[in-house]
């Protein structure tokens, strides 16, 4: 009986390479869908730009926070914070660099995003506060975040119905975020309101879930306070509401 060790040998090179071949275009069809699939960003729609001392001649160089849009979803965004690089003078997002000066990136809020500086933990240096709204209820977003040289650290994130409130609750300079939720009841009038509130402090550079207060103590605790500061207004509660000490 004759063997033909050459042709073995051929047939299983031949079909080596087809099942190379079958899994390069299933590989292929995979990252064209993934590519399909992923959002893609574009603008900036708001540029906004954080320098740890405002009013110096020449300025220091800043921190820009830019909220991107979802070429296929215009109701989704996206926060990317990074160097003054990112943008041309005329607040065009630019690709040079994109990687190296991209500190952090995550979700933004979908509609009404504003920006605003306040000192959350009494070290002299303003944190970033990041509001807005989404959803078809006017659902509240609001976003802390602390600025370094080259980095940015979330302290923290949440969603609320009924927003959010910064108060120095035993006055050592360290402010407390509290978040009302989407729990509700019903008032006087028929009116509906928050039901609780979830305190959060600062612990260990995050803000950490440290108690749960009825609607009618938390009221009770802020009542009396130096207000600071309340918007972005709307049809709703306002987003975020930042008191001080007692008057």
């Amino acid at each position: 009986m004759m063997r033909f060790p050459y042709l073995r040998t051929t047939l299983l090179a031949c079909n080596a390479g087809l099942l190379f071949w079958v899994a390069m275009v299933v590989l292929l069809g995979h990252l064209t869908h993934a590519a399909q699939e992923s959002p893609q960003f574009s603008g900036p729609e708001y540029v906004w730009t954080y320098r740890k001392e405002d009013g110096l001649n020449p300025p220091e160089p800043g921190t820009v926070f830019l909220v991107l849009i979802d070429s296929k979803d215009a109701s989704q965004r996206q926060l990317m914070v990074g160097s003054e690089s990112l943008v041309t003078s005329r607040g065009k997002l630019t690709e040079l660099n994109l990687q190296r000066e991209v500190y952090y990136e995550g979700s933004a809020p979908p509609r009404d995003v504003a920006f605003h500086r306040f000192d959350l933990d009494g070290d002299g240096v303003d944190e970033v506060l990041v509001t807005g709204r989404g959803g078809a209820g006017g659902t509240c977003w609001f976003a802390a975040y602390r600025v370094a040289q080259q980095s940015v650290h979330k302290l923290f994130d949440g969603t609320s119905r009924f927003g959010f409130v910064v108060f120095d609750d035993d006055s050592d300079g360290k402010f407390e975020i509290g978040n009302a939720g989407f729990d509700w009841q019903l008032e006087e009038d028929n009116v509906l309101a928050e039901s609780k509130w979830s305190i959060y402090r600062i612990v260990e550079g995050k803000y950490t879930n440290s108690a749960s207060l009825a609607a009618t103590a938390f009221r009770e605790k802020i009542a009396g306070r130096d207000l600071y500061f309340r918007g972005p207004l709307g049809k709703s509660a306002a987003v975020l509401t930042v008191y001080g000490q007692r008057k």
